[in-house]
């Protein structure tokens, strides 16, 4: 009897660790990002959607924005990026880098940030590449959270957290948008 207790328990006990692995959605692995970009241009191609431009938004925009564009066939990338300012207990985000936005007149374009938190900076820069008249424009992100203002038109996983991704690490990382969610830095 308690040999069959302890393989119960063991087995148990494996099950839980498991299921957990699979089902907390406050990390993420590489695994889960190349997951996510055939997940995304498998969307893509369901919708009818061919870019023809990749803008990389922030820095974890550039990472999975330049993985969705080696994986839809070698697009042509540009990057912009913000910049924050704290002042006096609020933050303030501003555009930089939009030089580049001169290239999407007429053509069909992905904008792709890492992640979204609240949507604010996501909406901010879709307004600015429309103010350059792309043919189209779509929205790419590895995740949205689930109380976001703007959703991506193509993500892969809806949470209600924010996910800490592979490509984010160490502390000196900034991650602006825990600071709008008032979450602890």
């Amino acid at each position: 009897m308690d040999i069959v207790s302890l393989t119960v328990g063991i087995v148990g006990t494996l099950a839980s660790i498991i299921g957990l692995y699979f089902t907390i959605p406050s990390f993420s692995s590489w695994r889960s990002v190349r997951v996510a970009v055939q997940n995304l241009a498998k969307q893509m191609s369901i919708a009818g959607f061919q870019p023809e431009l990749v803008i990389m938004y922030g820095r974890g925009g550039a990472i999975f924005g330049g993985l969705l564009a080696g994986n839809l066939g070698n697009l042509p990338v540009i990057s912009i990026d913000r910049e924050v300012v704290d002042n006096e207990g609020t933050t303030e985000t501003n555009l930089i880098h939009t030089n580049s936005l001169r290239s999407v007149e007429g053509k069909r374009v992905l904008l792709v940030t890492g992640e979204v938190a609240t949507g604010s900076q996501l909406a901010d820069a879709k307004k600015a590449v429309l103010k350059k008249k792309p043919a189209e424009l779509k929205t790419a992100s590895y995740y949205v959270c689930e109380t976001s203002s703007t959703f991506p038109d193509f993500y892969w996983k809806e949470t209600k957290n924010i996910i800490d991704v592979p490509w984010r690490f160490g502390k000196s990382y900034r991650r602006t948008s825990k600071r709008a969610l008032n979450v602890p830095v």
